[in-house]
């Protein structure tokens, strides 16, 4: 047998056994693909306070970080306050509130006086035992945010030999699967619109690891090598603040890197070379992009226009797009623009293609939309589940059904396909705005009170 033969096989059996150490984990936002999607059999499909909840956990401090499973390992970040610190509350009168907010513009704003702890907690996925924690920095922040966030908001991501935990200006810091610390980066202040904070998540594709650095004052995508840390390549971005993640898209024709902002992009992930771009009306939002092996799934977020309406719009992307594929004046497709919708509500849970359909959440109203995701055509536009709150955890689908768990802590289980019909709710009494994860036959939940960890008995 040649060398060059047997590295061949060598090699192949590695990825192999990689793929299949992966298969069953959840390593990052959203899961393998980032796109809510899992092949897990005999995942249960009811729980409650009494039923299937194979144990709870508390980990200190507070973090929208979506909890990430490797093998028997979970990993969550948060951030826990020095309560000795923190400013006193202010009472306020209720008729002087506008007054205040007015005089509270006009003064220069101070960094924050509070000392918080960036941890990463490592847990048992078989007991929620905590293995270990480590803090990865502690101080005070560099910025303001706003009281709806957190300064754990990202979630980590691992390749099952590393993990690295990403707290916005804080840095990231790359640990072991022992924890211990291998390399760290920071990144300094940027100021972010109306002081709302960081959330944007990493990616991971082969050596390198990506961060979506968007700002008021210099935005960038950024490739480190995941090994050590050093930077391969930087590209400055033409974009205000945003919080969604970039996402690694495995479609029928290449690997890609897609970003969204005003201006949605994609990059090819060694390089950094823009492939497409598509010039987005509205907003920025927090929802990450969605793809399969067709298509993916891009959406700005209602912004007031000149006639005082407020659209928000969601295009499908085909494979193998390339160039500017924004559409001419007065149309809203072009050759690689599969279909266009608007007004679509879409802003912080991410859309889930699933069972021939999209389906968006409405984080305010509590509400769902679902389109064929062929077409666009709508299914159902801006429906109320009975008893719904507002979505902010993205949606997952497993086994012909999809699973919306809203922020009261109702997972709201629908039959997939165009019908919205509901059939089961499951209830953890809890605040829910972190997306779970899936993987070795259990759901973990990541509430604001404990970490739960939903299975079937054995």
């Amino acid at each position: 047998m040649s060398q060059r033969l047997l590295l061949t096989i060598t090699a192949f059996a590695l990825l192999s056994l990689s793929l299949s150490a992966s298969a069953n984990s959840w390593p990052q936002f959203r899961g393998p693909d980032s796109n809510g999607l899992t092949s897990e059999e005999k995942l249960p499909s009811e729980w409650d306070a009494d039923t299937n909840i194979q144990w709870t956990a508390t980990v200190p401090g507070t973090g929208w970080a979506s909890p990430i499973v490797w093998g028997d390992k979970v990993f969550i970040s948060t951030a826990v306050a020095d309560e000795s610190t923190l400013p006193p509350r202010r009472e306020r009168d209720a008729e002087d509130d506008d007054e205040e907010e007015d005089d509270e513009e006009e003064e220069p704003r101070t960094p924050p006086t509070t000392v918080y702890s960036w941890e990463l907690y490592c847990l048992d996925r078989n007991t929620g035992e905590v293995l270990w924690n480590r803090v990865a920095h502690a101080g005070n922040p560099r910025n303001h945010i706003q009281p709806a966030n957190t300064y754990a908001s990202e979630t980590p991501v691992t390749d099952g030999e590393y993990v690295y935990a990403y707290f916005g200006m804080v840095g990231i810091f790359c640990y072991d699967f022992e924890g211990k610390p291998i390399w760290q980066k920071e990144f300094g202040f940027q100021p972010m619109l109306f002081d709302f904070g960081t959330a944007s998540s990493p990616a991971l594709a082969g050596d390198l690891l990506f961060l979506q650095i968007d700002s008021e004052e210099d935005s960038y995508l950024l490739a480190l090598d995941k090994r050590t840390g050093n930077e391969r390549w930087r590209k400055p971005r033409n974009e205000p603040s945003t919080w969604s993640s970039p996402v690694i898209w495995k479609n029928k024709v290449r690997t890609e890197l897609v970003t969204s902002g005003n201006t949605a992009r994609s990059y090819d992930p060694e390089t950094g070379k823009i492939l497409w771009t598509l010039e987005m009306p509205g907003r920025p939002i927090s929802a990450t992009p969605t793809g399969d092996e067709e298509r993916i799934i891009m959406a700005s977020g209602e912004q007031e226009d000149e006639d005082g309406e407020r659209p928000g719009f969601m295009y499908s992307i085909r494979a193998g797009a390339q160039g500017n594929i924004t559409p001419e004046a007065g149309s809203s497709t072009s050759a690689n623009i599969e279909w266009m919708q608007e007004n679509t509500a879409l802003s912080m849970s991410s859309p889930l293609i699933y069972g021939g359909s999209v389906y968006v959440l409405n984080n305010r109203r509590g509400r769902v939309s679902s389109y064929n995701v062929e077409t666009g055509t709508p299914h159902h536009e801006a429906a109320r589940l009975k008893g719904a709150k507002g979505f902010w955890a993205s949606p997952w689908g497993n086994d012909g059904k999809v699973f919306l768990l809203d922020e009261k802590g109702t997972t709201h289980v629908l039959e997939a396909g165009s019908s919205l019909e509901v059939t089961g709710q499951n209830k953890i009494e809890d605040k829910f705005w972190a997306s779970p994860a899936i993987a070795e036959g259990g759901i973990v939940f990541r509430g604001t009170k404990q970490i739960y960890y939903v299975k079937n008995p054995s």
